[in-house]
């Protein structure tokens, strides 16, 4: 199901990757591109399908750290292990 998620992202892209000296358009040789994306709707997904959702199964911590957790020490995170927890 669709989750009400709603969030803006904006991306820049300096002139070495967009067109460089080219000129395109209206757009200026060595000009940087800045693109704004709106996100309106998020699916959440259940990537080994054992019915936790994947963003259930990823620890945020402090300083932006993300770490994906091996709850049953199989070596495989738990985002990605259809054994866990227990199907």
């Amino acid at each position: 199901s669709f989750d009400n998620d709603y969030g803006v992202g904006i991306f820049f892209l300096p002139s070495g990757v967009a067109y460089f000296n080219n000129i395109q358009g209206s757009i200026p040789a060595y000009s940087p591109i800045i693109f704004r994306v709106n996100l309106f709707l998020a699916k959440r997904a259940d990537h080994d399908r054992d019915g936790v959702l994947s963003i259930n199964e990823i620890e945020y911590g402090d300083f932006g750290v993300i770490t994906f957790p091996d709850s049953n020490g199989n070596l495989v995170p738990d985002y990605l292990d259809s054994t866990f927890p227990g199907n």
